[in-house]
């Protein structure tokens, strides 16, 4: 069994507690930033401790997972079983999941009942069963018996297993997430689009502990809009509708999904992006994946897109890059992006797609078309360290447009092209 933890000692506690009754052969724990104290419980399994950092940007619940899951294949699982640290095992979780297992590829789940507070003295160690029924908007069969679904939407992280062999082709979360929300969805539609099914296991329940839902904590919002868009991009689609919503109704998110419209709302009411403006406002860090390398285990482009593109405006202008779609509608999405980022003067200067367009030109024709679009990212994170970050901008636009001229030209520049001493 693999869980993660933060700050939960206590719910990790009754959780070892509860597999003293129905063990599994290792109980796998994955420290976010922090060592977990652990008791000494008779008859729990034996504990394989894995620490991982956690980043500016929120527990790294994917990475922590994925973590987890390496450590128990690597001693020897033949079947993950990956329980949230709030979940008590009932005392057939575990058999229950291992007679499900097969060699076909799929995600198996359990149903899993919210508890009420508990008493004083604590959660009862047996008859959990008795004070609260499974979740009802998931499928809860009798005791062993399955019931497969297609909808992979229903899938959660609080209870589910796979075999080793499943979790190694799917690879695992992707660890693009941090923070709260988004990246247990993402799993789901990753195995569903590799043809896994998504099977309810009947008797392997499990019983979630009390606390206050993560999402009405203020500091979770900006997590979860931020993985929501992530999931947007890489899926074509909007994740956690009904938190959505329900933050949008709460005043603390501004959500239409009809125009693909997520943002936080400020705190005199106006709405601002969340994206890497925001991230910097927040504090947060922004990790940005240079020469095609990935930051998780997969890029948008190895997944399906589950609903049609979007549609372009206008008529394709400008100069074309080899290697890329034609450029569409520049002033209105550009434009559209300025006043997002809070740009709103830079939207007005014309100018600036002339420079950008030749710029993008003479890199694709002196280095590389694949080297166009991190050139103009980095100048312009060099441009905003500058007390004027549009003169900056034009300045090292032009500066680095003339490197690109001579590039491949050794003999008129006289040093090697890799030489740094000799640029300024």
């Amino acid at each position: 069994m693999v869980v993660v933890t933060h700050g939960r000692d206590d719910h990790l506690h009754r959780q070892r507690a509860g597999l003293a009754l129905g063990p599994s052969d290792v109980h796998v724990v994955v420290g976010m930033g922090e060592q977990p104290r652990l008791a000494q419980i008779p008859g729990a399994p034996p504990v394989t401790r894995v620490h991982v950092p956690v980043p500016a940007t929120g527990l790294p619940l994917a990475a922590a997972r994925n973590a987890g899951a390496a450590a128990a294949i690597a001693a020897g699982a033949e079947l993950l079983v990956l329980l949230d640290v709030d979940c008590i095992p009932g005392p057939n979780l575990v058999r229950r999941y291992a007679g499900a297992a097969g060699d076909e590829l799929a995600l198996l789940c359990g149903p899993v009942a919210y508890l009420p507070p508990p008493p004083p003295g604590g959660y009862p160690a047996t008859g959990l069963g008795g004070l609260a029924d499974p979740h009802p908007a998931r499928p809860a069969p009798p005791d062993g018996q399955l019931e497969r679904t297609g909808d992979f939407t229903l899938f959660w992280s609080l209870s589910f297993a796979v075999t080793a062999a499943t979790w190694t082709r799917l690879g695992g979360f992707c660890e693009d997430y941090t923070g709260y929300g988004g990246e247990d969805t993402d799993f789901a539609v990753t195995a569903e689009a590799a043809g896994a099914q998504l099977v309810w296991v009947g008797g392997a329940e499990a019983h979630h502990q009390h606390h206050p839902p993560a999402r009405t904590d203020p500091r979770r919002v900006g997590e979860i809009v931020r993985n929501a868009t992530l999931f947007h991009r890489r899926h074509g689609w909007w994740p956690m509708g009904g938190w959505l919503t329900e933050l949008a109704a709460a005043g603390a998110v501004e959500f239409d999904p009809s125009r693909d419209v997520l943002r936080m709302v400020g705190e005199a009411g106006t709405t601002r992006p969340c994206g890497v403006s925001y991230l910097r406002r927040a504090g947060g860090d922004v990790r940005v994946a240079a020469g095609g390398e990935r930051t998780g285990f997969r890029s948008t482009a190895e997944l399906p897109t589950r609903r049609p593109a979007k549609r372009r405006y206008g008529e394709a202008v400008g100069p074309h890059v080899p290697g890329y779609p034609h450029p569409v509608n520049h002033s209105e999405w550009t434009t559209t992006v300025a006043l997002e980022l809070g740009l709103e003067t830079a939207a007005e200067d014309d100018s600036s797609a002339t420079t950008i367009s030749e710029l993008t030109s003479r890199v694709t024709d002196g280095v590389d078309a694949g080297a166009a679009p991190m050139t103009a990212f980095l100048i312009g994170v060099a441009a905003g360290r500058a007390d004027d970050p549009a003169v900056a901008a034009r300045d090292y636009t032009e500066k680095i447009a003339h490197l690109a001229d001579g590039w491949g030209a050794d003999e008129e520049r006289g040093v090697p092209a890799n030489d740094q001493s000799a640029r300024a």
